[in-house]
């Protein structure tokens, strides 16, 4: 049974690429909102951007294996919130802001 990896803001380069991996057999990737969305909005609501992706994996028919962000603020916040909510291992929001402070 494929696994199915949910990445936010994926491009069709990197989506690409992620099928050249030894286990992409083994993968179903798939798109989390569009870069639009998530990472080039021209007005951005973070609440409304989580409401989105909340309301696409929620409609997802299959699992939810694993969540990933390739993309800074806000797809790296995003991901910890989302992975929380399906019992994904992922690191924390709190460990995220305060790895943040440590590179200042």
């Amino acid at each position: 049974m494929k696994r199915n990896i949910f990445i936010v803001a994926l491009e069709d380069k990197q989506k690409a690429m992620l099928e050249t991996l030894r286990q992409s057999k083994e993968l179903e990737i798939h798109g989390l909102l569009t870069v639009d969305t998530a990472v080039e909005a021209k007005k951005f609501s973070f609440n409304e951007v989580l409401e989105s992706a909340r309301e696409e994996l929620a409609s997802y028919p299959g699992t939810v294996d694993a969540i990933i962000a390739q993309w800074d603020f806000p797809t790296s916040v995003l991901v910890p919130i989302l992975c929380k909510e399906y019992g994904i291992p992922s690191p924390s929001v709190t460990s995220l802001a305060a790895n943040s402070e440590c590179n200042t």
